[in-house]
């Protein structure tokens, strides 16, 4: 399929995927469910598994991911060479197998298996016992899963193959940390390297995301590890390799790291001061980093949807399009998590930020 019949038809299919999905106004529906039963029964046509509650809800949270990554590589294969942008995306769920992978390397029962009954109109899935499932994204992976558990063959040729043996338990934070830290970095430099209609279309929304990470990521340091700025510049995101605190990447973030907590009037003149949580005379006041993620959310959501339609024949459909989905795949998760929890709607969804 040559590159226009290739971008109509990954339009054409993706916006008929949206238009059934739970985004937009739709995505309440998944907030007026009762039960797990009745939620499989909204985002699944095959019927739900006979297992106990707890293996249930995580048998539909994989199920709903296997069926995003699904989705998304149907679209990606209608490219003969999709770009490194789009594909990098999708390899996000590499970057999560990995870090799973060298958790459970310490369980007895770890080793690589087939599993059964968790993805609805698919073969097996690698599993890695005790519940925990191996995404598989194939044809695009870029680890070797077949040479587990010799870690440094999964790794080896991929952009992680610096992570080439098996983490002690005290190295695992930060070793997910770099490789959070390292997926970001690298969709910036696949942008980089997309064809001048690409970058122009997709850049703004890349910079925007990982501009965003790094100032959640800051604050959240900031409030819960009361880090300092000289503990957190190295775990910010860059564009290139450099700890740089003008970097396009990271300066909103930078700024950020002498700023009182405890103090609205620090942080009110701030380009982002929108997002913060409601500021009263009358009550103390802490920034909020749950708050403002949830303001980051539903934010961009509006934003990215303007985008997909906006951009057709660019990379900016398929990557708008991840990042509405994933969205939604994690208002899938919370509502999951609320109901095996008796948490009430109206608590799931200001904690979604609907």
């Amino acid at each position: 399929m040559d590159r226009f019949s290739a971008d109509a038809y990954v339009y054409a299919r993706a916006s008929e995927i949206l238009a059934k999905s739970f985004v937009g106004p739709r995505v309440a529906a998944l907030f007026e469910v009762r039960t797990l039963q009745e939620l499989w029964a909204l985002l699944f046509t095959e019927d739900a598994p006979m297992l106990p509650e707890v293996l249930f809800a995580r048998a539909l949270e994989v199920a709903a991911v296997n069926k995003f990554v699904r989705d998304y590589i149907t679209l990606l294969s209608a490219y003969s060479k999709p770009g490194a942008l789009i594909t990098g995306l999708i390899r996000s769920f590499d970057y999560d197998n990995l870090k799973m992978m060298a958790a459970a390397a310490g369980n007895a029962d770890s080793d690589l298996k087939p599993g059964q009954g968790i993805d609805p109109g698919r073969g097996p899935r690698y599993s890695l016992g005790q519940g925990l499932q191996i995404i598989d994204i194939s044809p695009y992976a870029m680890l070797n899963y077949t040479a587990w558990p010799d870690i440094a063959r999964v790794t080896r040729g991929s952009p992680v193959s610096w992570y080439d043996r098996i983490p002690a338990p005290q190295e695992q934070q930060a070793l997910d940390e770099r490789l959070d830290k390292q997926w970001t970095s690298d969709l910036w430099r696949a942008l980089q390297k997309s064809p001048k209609k690409d970058r122009e279309a997709v850049e703004d929304m890349v910079k925007r995301y990982i501009v965003e990470t790094n100032i959640l990521w800051a604050i959240r340091l900031k409030v819960y590890f009361e880090f300092s700025p000289e503990e957190i510049l190295p775990r910010l995101a860059y564009s290139g390799d450099k700890i740089d605190p003008n970097d396009p990447l990271a300066r909103e973030a930078a700024r950020i790291l002498d700023y009182p907590i405890n103090s609205y009037a620090a942080w009110e003149k701030w380009r982002y001061a929108g997002m913060l949580n409601p500021h009263s005379s009358d009550v103390p006041w802490t920034i909020d980093p749950g708050w403002m993620s949830r303001s980051f959310r539903r934010n961009t959501q509006h934003t990215l949807i303007h985008i997909f339609h906006q951009q057709p024949f660019t990379d900016a459909v398929l990557g708008a399009w991840f990042f509405i989905k994933r969205y939604e795949l994690n208002c899938i998760r919370t509502v999951t998590e609320s109901l095996r929890l008796n948490v009430g709607h109206q608590e799931a969804r200001e904690f979604a930020g609907v």
